[in-house]
């Protein structure tokens, strides 16, 4: 069973900390998000989490975001066309709202979560 800790350091990731860590992946989150900017920042600061050599994983939770879910995926889309592909397909935002939960990228056939 995988270790969790919460609010640590990350290992080779100089000045970087997670909300939690769970093995090998990473958790941030962001309580009632409002703009671009703070979005495009937790993208980079997951790019660098997950460019350490013992992260799979990267996980945005957003639990209540002020942002439309379309915003939301349009940022996504702007993230993709600037990082290397092997690293953004480690990256992933969960998405939680009245309705239940969401994600970013989410299957078409994957259920929502509520």
């Amino acid at each position: 069973m995988a270790m969790l800790r919460f609010n640590c350091e990350l290992e080779h990731v100089p000045g970087l900390r997670a909300d939690a860590v769970v093995g090998d992946t990473v958790v941030e989150v962001i309580t009632e998000l409002r703009d671009g900017r703070r979005l495009r920042a937790a993208f980079m600061d997951m790019a660098r989490a997950s460019d350490a050599e013992w992260v799979k994983h990267v996980i945005l939770a957003l639990d209540k975001p002020r942002m439309s879910e379309t915003r939301l995926r349009e940022e996504w889309d702007r993230a993709r066309s600037v990082f290397r592909p092997a690293l953004f397909a480690r990256l992933s935002v969960a998405i939680r709202h009245a309705g239940g939960w969401s994600g970013i990228p989410w299957s078409k056939t994957s259920p929502r979560i509520n």
